[in-house]
């Protein structure tokens, strides 16, 4: 009878051990899995949101002549997205600087209102080929001010801006990226094409 009960033991003692392992096990697969997993979803809802404002953005050529080129940004869903614009040479260099202001203006109103900044390496991302690639560079970014963009690109206006083709260096074609901010980074959601 005493034997019984030890083998009776023994089967529980391995039931446990077995148990135990599976949740040291389980739990070692889910601390492995579970950042791999929410940066997947994360870089999802990242693609998602970037797709929507490219969809809601329309970048046009309003007008052109020797001297300026005028785009217009038309979003066709209103909301509240705060859009910026790199001027960038065929290698992705920038063609305008903190000190070129002068080179975007709104109209009516031919002074500048925007405000310029450099923007550190590999915190803006171009598209090529459907993905995004960042620059690996500093470039300088124009930011189009909140009031222009809640008064016209926020209710479903078309916001003209122009560029004066003066300023930029040489014979080069330059690209004109239509920038939105996303997880503290600028990424493009439109293109326009302008040489001098």
């Amino acid at each position: 009878m005493g034997l019984l009960f030890v083998k009776g033991q023994s089967d529980l003692i391995t039931t446990v051990i077995l148990v135990g392992v599976t949740i040291v096990i389980g739990v070692g697969f889910l601390s492995f899995v579970a950042p791999n997993i929410s940066r997947v979803v994360g870089e999802s809802n990242m693609k998602a949101v970037l797709y929507e404002e490219q969809s809601n953005i329309v970048v046009y050529k309003e007008f052109e002549n020797a001297t300026q080129l005028c785009i217009g940004l038309l979003r066709i869903a209103p909301g509240t997205t705060v859009y910026s614009i790199a001027i960038l040479d065929e290698n992705l260099n920038s063609i305008i600087n903190t000190s070129h202001t002068n080179l975007v203006y709104f109209p009516p109103n031919p002074q500048p209102v925007a405000t310029s900044r450099i923007t550190p390496p590999k915190k803006v991302y171009y598209i090529a080929g459907g993905d995004y690639y960042p620059i690996p560079h500093e470039i300088s970014v124009v930011y189009i001010p909140q009031n222009l963009t809640s008064n016209y690109i926020g209710k479903g206006r078309p916001l003209l801006l122009c560029i004066r083709k003066n300023s930029i260096p040489g014979d080069q074609m330059a690209r004109i990226f239509i920038l939105v901010s996303l997880n503290n980074n600028l990424y493009e959601v439109g293109r326009v094409y302008v040489s001098k």
